[in-house]
């Protein structure tokens, strides 16, 4: 097969492939809104009726100085704004779930394109190039909230794009740099990568790195400056800080399911079911240093359902939290570095694919499941051997941004802010994809690479 014909058929089925991710999302049944999803259709709503956002209550100010007990308004308005647009004054959640979804797996897709293109050199072979047309089009992840009024997949559509801008086309540094800060516009936690990840291309620049910096400052500022001038509407406030507090109603529970060894569902669904006045699922016998704890954790659940969940009943979760951290550090790290590794070696799928395969036989639905377990633990192989050989595509200037944000994600998820919901590093999918497929496809890169100048361009 000729090189022409493989580009052409690959092509082809990449579009397919996405046209069919797309067509699974939207075509699913529409969900009630979720709590969170609420908060954002009610932002959103406010700000096509008023055309601003909303200002801070008294209550508002008071649980975000941490001096009231509640859920602090925290949240940054970028994905509020995304929603004002996207439904053009139309709030029916079913019909906005809809444009959302298929806005959200739009933009998705053409991540997953431009990835592809990106990735031309180093799927030179017919068969390459055609296998990677492949894996990025069934991988289900970068898919999975599409579906989800939330900020997820349009940062990590974005931060894909922004990353194939500054790795491929590096004249493009303030596009590439606002559209980059947008997304800690959406998710607050992310502000601190747009600078590591522009300092990181900055270093690709043989010539003008003073002017590539300052343009891309400039960028980063302007969303800094939007934001904070929200900031200061908010909370009426001369000099507030960047963010709000983040407090929640159940952050001692977190605090000590955090300091166990666990999955995510087995943490999270304790935590919702006990505060929202659900029967606790059992928990694993690890969950607990000792019987007596377990005997702890019993009456302080038994309290809850006889009552409601209070404050003096957080406090006494983060507490006993305290107390295992204070009693064993080495299990509190130990803890920490599992669910860290978690957010990647985990068994979620996304709701559509599961919905499309509950159509099938158990014994294709499972053999399919298993596939798709075998290509995630493939692709994660293939990007700690893309880290092992990263001396060889040291010229790319695309691969290695797309794996320091890959592990400043990652860092910042699990070790720095010790969370465990993989949901926080889908927007790291696409770049870890391109690394995999990168290791895999070409072992003769160092024979084929040109000068730095090349890559760059």
């Amino acid at each position: 097969m000729s090189n022409a014909v493989a580009e052409r058929l690959a092509m082809l089925l990449l579009l397919s492939a996405l046209a069919a991710q797309v067509v699974l999302a939207f075509a699913l049944e529409t969900a009630s809104l979720q709590p969170d999803e609420k908060y954002q259709v009610v932002k959103a709503q406010y700000f096509s009726d008023h055309h601003l956002f909303p200002r801070a209550t008294a209550n508002d100010r008071a649980v975000e100085s941490g001096k009231a007990w509640g859920i602090s308004d925290w949240r940054p308005q970028g994905y509020a704004l995304f929603l004002a647009v996207c439904s053009n004054g139309a709030y029916d959640p079913p019909a906005l779930r809809r444009r959302v979804t298929l806005v959200q797996s739009l933009l998705v897709a053409v991540a997953l394109i431009l990835v592809f293109c990106a990735l031309r050199r180093h799927t030179m072979r017919p068969t390459s190039r055609i296998a990677a047309a492949l894996v990025l089009g069934i991988a289900p992840w970068p898919f999975e909230f599409a579906r989800t009024i939330s900020p997820d997949s349009i940062v990590a559509a974005f931060t894909a794009m922004a990353l194939f801008l500054l790795g491929r086309y590096p004249r493009s540094v303030f596009f590439a740099t606002l559209l980059f800060s947008i997304t800690f516009a959406m998710r607050p936690e992310m502000i601190v990568l747009p600078p590591l990840i522009v300092g990181c291309a900055m270093l690709f620049q043989e010539r003008q790195r003073v002017r590539f910096a300052i343009v891309a400052a400039i960028a980063f500022l302007a969303v800094l400056g939007a934001h904070y001038a929200y900031r200061i509407d908010f909370t009426g406030e001369r000099w507030p800080p960047v963010f709000g507090g983040l407090h929640i109603r159940d952050s001692g529970a977190f605090a000590w399911t955090n300091s166990w060894i666990g999955s995510e569902n087995e943490a999270y669904n304790f935590v919702y079911s006990l505060t929202n006045g659900q029967p606790a699922p059992p928990l694993p016998a690890r969950a607990f240093a000792n019987d007596a704890e377990r005997r702890t954790v019993e009456t302080m659940v038994a309290h809850v359902r006889a009552g409601q969940y209070s404050p003096a009943d957080d406090d006494a979760f983060a507490a006993l939290a305290r107390r295992r951290q204070r009693e064993n550090p080495a299990r509190a790290v130990a803890a920490r570095l599992w669910h860290t590794a978690h957010l990647w070696l985990n068994v979620e799928m996304n709701t559509q694919t599961l919905n499309l395969l509950n159509n099938v036989s158990r014994p294709v639905r499972h053999a399919i499941l298993g596939a798709l377990m075998v290509l995630k633990l493939a692709l994660l192989a293939g990007f700690v051997t893309f880290i092992v050989r990263i001396g060889t595509f040291r010229n790319d200037a695309f691969l290695i941004l797309c794996a320091v944000f890959v592990i400043a994600r990652t860092l910042l998820v699990g070790i720095v802010l010790g969370w465990f919901t993989h949901r926080y590093v889908v927007n790291a999918w696409i770049p870890l994809m391109a690394c995999a497929i990168a290791a895999v496809s070409r072992p003769d890169v160092p024979s084929l690479l040109g000068g730095r100048k090349d890559l760059a361009a």
